[in-house]
């Protein structure tokens, strides 16, 4: 379980710090956060030697003035805190690097005041814990790099490490901001990449990437069509009467917050959720609480986003309105309240989601800045032995969500439907921030949560990386265009469902209604056609996803089993529960019927007559 979670860290945000004062040659052409995660025990006497070389051949450079009279052995104490006799497992490795790099022949001749030296960039080695004799492996140190040399395609001068940061930290979260055009001489991981390999190949991962996505689905009109009989209806009612044994949680990410209800729910979702993320995995103390924008909108945020009483759905056709349409009829069986459902955008385009973004991406950043010390402590929940937690990097976050929120597509006014094609702009670092806040709620709250996302997006250059394991499965729309086989295509994130994926892909099942396939030929695929229609004239897996998604909840509710973190059953339930469901694909249909089902096979329960 402990390596497990010094995996998970990495697949959340980013952990960054303070702004080099360093000037160099820097252009107007755009860029994006980038980081790994890399070694800084390299005093270890017996550190892997193909694990360094791989660092090196993994590294971008920077550029650093070399002093007068300095010498090559000068600059690597300097920089990295490594000498012959400190790092002998590595010093004579790293010199030749060095050397090599640089085309120096005579390294007591070659070097002269002024000159410009190419470096690797590594981080420092870890400082002598007296206490214990090594590093200590539940800290993680963050530094960050802004300032790009045109001429040299390098970093210009050193990195800016935290002030808070741990001299005995283990290992380092390398914040770097690259122009566009230099990630191309990066080794970036592959959609298949597993995360153990992008960790020990200490592969650098983009964070941000605009996103135009697509949403699937369709205005409802006047003669809405029930997705349940009269005898389901009160089938479905009787089944939420029984006894509630978990309280699983439903989100709706897509355009807006489709009622100001809605809008109030998600703004005290967010705020309730920060603290209890913050206070049971440690994330505060007593100087660094509620942050400035959490307690601004909590103490704005009924002044409500740009509805009114008259100008909602239907006047108002807002994506996320159609899909709060599409669950009617389940809400209203659902008069005890077993399935939350909470709406959370993909844009800021609507008041006060630029704060709930940036509280979001505050408690993603600040678990990702404590590395493998993200530990969380609560009562009845025991941490396996030896687990530690680390100190988050409080002045990291502020500089990584001002980059993460600066991209201007996020703040493109929302579209209302008036026909044809309804499409909006997200970055994949906000999706990816949002995914992961779910996470760590589910983690802390042990409660189950269920991601629908009605939209498509074409293939992203740069992976996003979610979370393994966790309390919580994320489904995605197929889209409409019967053209489309979204394997074929690599629509996002409806693509992630081909084995050993970690979505499930949704279809539209009904007569009349066009959906993107998900067949996938020999390999298996954990995906699900289910109904969409919500009126005669029209139909998309808009409204199958989220209906699916709260299907799934409503099992979780009623007939679920309790997960506490840390145990063997937490960190299987998503591989349990994606068995599971893939048993209801029946291999003796043919095509796509294999992927037909119902309600109450979700619920295991017998079809009402």
């Amino acid at each position: 379980m402990k390596n497990s979670l010094i995996r998970n860290w990495l697949l959340v945000g980013l952990g960054a710090l303070i702004i080099p004062a360093m000037s160099s040659a820097q252009d107007s052409e755009p860029t994006v956060l980038v980081r790994r995660v890399v070694p800084a025990n390299f005093h270890d006497i017996n550190f892997d030697q193909g694990k360094f070389n791989d660092l090196l051949t993994n590294s971008t450079n920077r550029a650093v003035l070399v002093k007068p009279d300095s010498t090559v052995s000068d600059l690597l104490k300097e920089q990295y805190n490594m000498s012959r006799s400190w790092t002998p497992a590595v010093y004579e490795r790293l010199k030749a690097h060095v050397l090599a790099l640089n085309k120096v022949h005579d390294p007591t001749k070659d070097l002269k005041g002024g000159q410009i030296l190419m470096l690797p960039d590594l981080p420092r080695t870890a400082q002598i814990n007296l206490k214990r004799g090594k590093a200590d492996p539940s800290q993680t140190k963050s530094s960050m790099a802004i300032k790009w040399d045109l001429k040299s395609q390098a970093f210009a001068g050193s990195p800016k490490v935290s002030s808070t940061s741990a001299g005995t930290a283990a290992t380092e979260l390398q914040i770097r901001v690259f122009p566009v055009s230099a990630l191309l001489g990066l080794k970036l991981p592959s959609n298949t990449t597993p995360l153990d390999a992008l960790i020990d190949n200490h592969e650098y991962q983009v964070m941000q990437e605009e996103m135009t996505v697509t949403f699937a689905g369709a205005p409802v009109d006047t003669d809405s069509v029930a997705l349940l009989s009269t005898p389901e209806k009160n089938s479905l009612r009787n089944f939420l009467a029984r006894p509630a044994i978990t309280k699983p949680l439903v989100v709706i990410l897509d355009d807006s917050y489709p009622t100001q209800n809605d809008f109030f729910s998600a703004v005290k979702f967010v705020i309730s959720a920060s603290r209890e993320i913050r206070q049971k995995f440690g994330l505060e103390d007593a100087a660094h609480g509620d942050s400035a924008a959490l307690l601004m909108v909590e103490k704005n945020y009924r002044q409500g986003t740009l509805f009114c009483d008259d100008c909602e759905y239907p006047k108002l056709k807002l994506h996320s309105a159609m899909i709060r349409k599409s669950l009617e009829e389940l809400r209203e069986a659902d008069t005890n309240q077993r399935v939350e459902v909470i709406y959370l955008p993909i844009n800021a385009a609507q008041p006060f989601s630029k704060e709930l973004f940036a509280e979001i991406l505050n408690v993603s950043l600040l678990a990702d800045s404590v590395a493998n010390g993200l530990v969380l402590m609560a009562p009845g929940i025991q941490p396996p032995e030896g687990l530690r937690r680390g100190t988050p990097v409080f002045s990291s976050i502020a500089p990584q969500i001002e980059k993460l929120l600066a991209p201007k597509g996020l703040y493109d006014p929302l579209s209302a439907y008036s026909g044809g094609t309804m499409t909006a702009k997200t970055d994949r670092g906000i999706i990816d921030g949002i995914v992961n806040f779910l996470w760590l709620y589910s983690m802390a709250s042990q409660r189950p949560h269920f991601l629908s996302m009605s939209w498509t997006s074409p293939n992203l250059k740069y992976p996003v990386l979610f979370r393994p394991n966790g309390y919580g499965l994320w489904l995605a729309a197929a889209g409409n265009d019967p053209q489309i086989n979204v394997h074929a295509a690599l629509r996002q994130f409806a693509a992630r469902s081909s084995d050993p994926g970690d979505v499930l892909a949704v279809e539209n099942l009904q007569s009349a209604c066009e959906t993107s396939t998900i067949t996938s030929d020999d390999v298996p695929v954990f995906g699900f056609a289910f109904p969409g229609r919500i009126s005669s004239s029209f139909c998309g897996t808009s409204f199958s996803t989220p209906r699916i998604a709260w299907f799934l909840a409503a099992y979780e509710a009623i007939k679920g089993k309790p997960i506490k973190p840390y145990s063997y059953a937490w960190n299987l339930w998503r591989a349990s529960k994606r068995t599971k469901l893939m048993a209801l694909q029946t291999s003796q249909q043919t095509g796509e019927d294999r992927y037909r089902v119902s309600p109450w096979q979700l619920l295991e329960e017998p079809t009402p007559h």
